[in-house]
């Protein structure tokens, strides 16, 4: 055979590919952009290597100073090879663009509906705020690995996952190998660390209902005991799998949630979640739900990254794409950074929105629901995260405390971002609370009752006081509790004729003490703060 020769180069060519790509692991699936473009690079090998020397360039004579010489220049088929790659790369690109698709793009997220803060998130208790980030999570998960010399040696604290334990909120993550010796010589981790995010309590778990943990399928791990290796040799080669959360189930049984995404815009634009994998860590079993048959330990069915590209794609395009480069009208983007909130028995994704151009105020705030992606628009004019940061940084100035990233709450119907006060070496000094819709207003302290009666007396400051704000009602007591700071008892009643929410100390009046439902009360109010109380039953 003439040719025999290529043949063998092109075995040689796809035998190494073969062996790049065990490393490589790259999803064989011509809707994701690289793959097709590597597709492209190998018809481009194939083409030039059958292709005959002579369709190269052509022979053409040269008039020198009188002297006609034979020279060769590119032949129009080099010209075609160009455009045909060139091209190809463009309809592929322009067939999954928001030029053609920005309505598609805006509506990835799927409805988003819109709503009242303080009337959908209850007001908080502040014995529940979460105080641990992610940063933090690593700092204490390292402390008690480093505890025991002989894991700490061995192993690492991998990366952290939110999830919700009982109706807490706990961040877990896996015990990695430090190395591909120490994976070779252990084969296996021993467990894994969770932390609650509520009162920073660590937990290094090593074992369930007495049986020691081996943790075998990690990130850390080598050769087909690699996580993402495993995964894709087990089914998934053509499957995009898009991000990897460490997550427990109810029992405690340590797994790897594994997100499996489409494309639904044009050739390959529109990424959104598919299913999701469960891969048990320990035995390698691999099981695949669709998104109605996740379980319900699984709390992260849609990732944080995902979820805030479609966000930012539904503020970019909601007037087509090219309102996003002529006018800019009605054009919201992200804020810079991310939180995940847990309100209702749910863990949401949260970022602040702002208009195009501006960086100081938010026009509102976006929650996504972790397992539904339902969305969540939360309209309001304020303070982006970093300004309020920046401002509760300048109440401790001379500690030079910087803030970490704050997460909404419901401060006695007053929205009011909560944050920690770090000092260089990354320990919680002090706490924040800062007026969202007026970051001026702030309170700091070394407890969190300490900076939230600082933060209530500059709130009362502001909006108390001012007898035009201040007006009465009459109506039958709905529903009414009590919470004590510091021996202050606040009480909160809701009436029946307005279902909203009013606050005031037991120090305005006696009676207040012992009011129950279905009283007829008459009160004061500002700013849903009551001034003056009367049991009108007493």
């Amino acid at each position: 055979m003439k040719n025999k020769w290529k043949y063998y180069l092109i075995l040689i060519v796809l035998v190494l590919m073969l062996i790049i790509n065990y490393f490589a692991l790259i999803p064989l699936n011509l809707r994701i952009f690289d793959t097709f473009i590597l597709f492209l690079v190998f018809i481009l090998f194939l083409i030039l290597l059958f292709a005959k020397e002579k369709n190269f360039y052509k022979v053409k004579n040269v008039n020198i100073s009188g002297q006609i010489y034979e020279t060769k220049v590119p032949s129009f088929f080099v010209t075609y090879i160009v455009l045909g790659f060139i091209l190809s790369i463009s309809i592929y690109a322009l067939f999954s663009s928001p030029i053609i698709f920005a309505s598609k793009y805006k509506n990835l997220i799927g409805d988003v509906s819109e709503k009242d803060f303080t009337e959908d998130f209850e007001v908080v208790n502040n014995s529940e705020l979460p105080i641990v980030d992610y940063t933090y999570a690593s700092k204490l998960g390292d402390k008690k690995l480093g505890a025991d010399r002989g894991l700490g040696s061995e192993y690492h604290v991998g990366e952290f996952t939110d999830i919700t334990v009982k109706g807490r909120m706990k961040m877990v993550a896996p015990l990695e190998f430090n190395g591909f010796f120490k994976w070779l010589n252990n084969g296996t981790t021993p467990g894994y660390v969770m932390v609650d995010k509520i009162t920073s309590e660590v937990e290094l778990v090593t074992e369930i209902n007495g049986k020691k943990l081996e943790l075998k399928y990690l990130d850390t791990a080598y050769f087909n005991n690699d996580l993402k290796r495993h995964v894709y040799m087990n089914g998934h080669a053509f499957d995009e799998l898009y991000q990897y959360n460490f997550e427990i189930d109810d029992d405690g049984n340590p797994y790897y949630i594994v997100t499996k995404t489409k494309k639904t815009i044009g050739i390959a634009g529109g990424r959104d979640v598919k299913s999701i994998l469960t891969v048990d860590i320990q035995t390698g079993e691999i099981k695949e739900y669709s998104l109605d048959e996740v379980p319900d330990w699984v709390d992260t069915v849609y990732p944080n990254e995902l979820v805030l590209e479609q966000i930012d794609n539904w503020g970019l395009y909601v007037n087509g794409f090219w309102n996003t480069i002529f006018g800019e009208k009605d054009i919201v983007r992200i804020t810079e950074g991310t939180r995940v909130v847990y309100n209702n028995g749910s863990l949401y994704h949260y970022t602040g929105l702002t208009s195009a151009g501006s960086d100081e105020s938010t026009v509102g705030f976006m929650f996504v629901n972790m397992q539904t992606k339902e969305a969540s628009f939360y309209k309001m004019v304020g303070a982006t995260e970093y300004s309020a940061m920046q401002s509760a940084e300048g109440k401790v100035e001379n500690y030079g405390y910087k803030a970490a990233f704050p997460i909404p709450t419901n401060i006695r119907e007053v929205p009011t971002f909560f944050m920690t006060l770090k000092d260089s070496s990354g320990l919680i000094k002090q706490y924040a609370f800062v007026n969202i819709e007026d970051f001026s207003i702030v309170g700091t302290g070394e407890t969190i009752n300490d900076a939230l009666n600082t933060y209530l007396k500059a709130l009362d400051k502001e909006y108390i006081g001012d007898d035009t704000q201040t007006y009465d009602i009459e109506g039958t007591i709905k529903r009414i509790g009590f919470d004590v700071n510091d021996g202050n008892t606040t009480y909160y009643i809701i009436l029946e004729e307005d279902n909203k929410l009013y606050y005031g100390s037991s120090t305005i009046n006696r009676e207040i003490n012992i009011s129950n439902v279905g009283d007829k009360i008459k009160i004061s109010v500002n700013n849903n703060r009551i001034v003056n109380f009367d049991n009108l039953n007493i």
